[in-house]
């Protein structure tokens, strides 16, 4: 009855008279109806779920040398579904069934693997997004991971990337002027080079003076004794309030890291 548009309508017993003579039929003659009427009604779901630009002929065929749907159809036919390899099938395996070479979910075909890029491309067509390009594929077929397929078929798509809106950038944020030299400083690591090596770029946030020092190895330790070579003895040599800030703030993530202290000589410039 899916397939019409009806009302149900209730009429009382004495208006409602039983038509007699429609129980005289043979049970195998109403039988053999019965099952005539739902082969033709399987047959009639599956036409109408093949996409408009195939045809289902193409999809049977296609679903006849998967080897997947192959051994779908066999749990279907009654093989244990505990030995099917394609674990993906087994939370809709009550909602299977077959007619011909191919597999139905519902409603719904499951499309082979060698056409699912095919009826990707099919539900995309006019860019409708991915939610659109997904109700698109809902109504009419499934595969495993339809979803995820669907969203990275959007992602992909030229078309979709030239005419979407693109990602607002952060908004810039300045960063507001020190009182001095030598109190706010910037840090960070360039590399690794071709060579191995790492270059730790300190910059102050005053003058923009920045030093460079190159690093053999990036590791915790290098960086600390380079930026206590530098920062506490050789940049804020005329700070002495800034110099005693920075090598406790120095010997505190020295402490986190594991690493011991070296005494250098100050340098003079």
């Amino acid at each position: 009855m899916q397939p019409y548009k009806f009302k149900v309508k209730y009429q009382t017993g004495p208006k409602n008279i039983a038509d007699s003579l429609s129980r005289l039929v043979s049970s195998m003659e109403s039988g053999g109806k019965r099952s005539s009427q739902a082969e033709e009604y399987v047959r009639f779901v599956t036409v109408s779920a093949t996409p408009s630009a195939m045809k289902t002929r193409e999809v049977e065929e296609a679903s006849a040398d998967d080897e997947e749907l192959s051994a779908v159809r066999q749990c279907i036919s009654g093989k244990p579904w505990d030995q099917l390899v394609y674990k993906r099938f087994l939370p809709c395996s009550g909602e299977l069934c077959t007619i011909g070479k191919l597999i139905l979910r519902g409603t719904r075909t499951v499309i082979p693997k060698r056409l699912r890029p095919r009826v990707l491309s099919i539900a995309h067509e006019g860019h409708l997004g991915i939610v659109g390009t997904k109700q698109k594929l809902r109504s009419k077929v499934w595969w495993p991971g339809m979803e995820r397929d669907a969203e990275k078929h959007c992602k992909t798509c030229y078309g979709c990337q030239l005419v979407s809106r693109p990602t607002p950038p952060e908004p810039i944020r300045t960063t507001p002027l020190p009182t001095g030299p030598w109190r706010d400083l910037a840090v960070d690591l360039l590399g690794p080079l071709p060579t191995g090596e790492s270059i730790l770029v300190v910059v102050d946030y005053y003058s923009r003076y920045y030093e460079v020092d190159i690093l053999k190895s990036a590791v915790a330790s290098k960086v600390i004794s380079s930026l206590e070579r530098d920062v506490c003895t050789t940049w804020p040599a005329r700070e002495p309030d800034v110099r005693q800030r920075t090598a406790v703030r120095i010997s505190r993530v020295r402490r986190v890291c594991g690493t011991a202290r070296h005494q250098t000589p100050q340098g003079h410039g």
